[in-house]
């Protein structure tokens, strides 16, 4: 058997700054176009 590295929670975290980071690349690309990003 191998042994977890990260817990649920940890990657829960991890996947949630994810989130975060892309709606904030998004904004930030929709700015600089000038026009809508949608992310899906």
């Amino acid at each position: 058997m191998s042994e977890e590295i990260l817990s649920a929670q940890e990657r829960d975290v991890i996947g949630e700054l994810g989130n975060i980071s892309m709606g904030s690349a998004a904004t930030a690309l929709s700015g600089l176009l000038g026009k809508r990003v949608e992310i899906t």
